[in-house]
């Protein structure tokens, strides 16, 4: 996500679902996980496909 509209229009879609269901951004790169204001868990997708318990941030 390089620019805030682009960011804003993904997280769009998930403004949508009911708060029982994680809510999980994979990013282009390296980033550890973590969570914007919105609940929202952000990780990247090395962190994701090489960390067995990264769903459970």
């Amino acid at each position: 996500m390089t620019s805030e509209e682009k960011q804003k229009q993904e997280f769009n879609s998930f403004r949508n679902i009911p708060d029982s269901f994680k809510k999980i951004v994979v990013v282009n790169g390296t980033k550890k996980p973590w969570r914007n204001e919105e609940g929202f868990v952000i990780m990247g997708m090395k962190y994701f496909l090489l960390n067995a318990d990264s769903l459970e941030f």
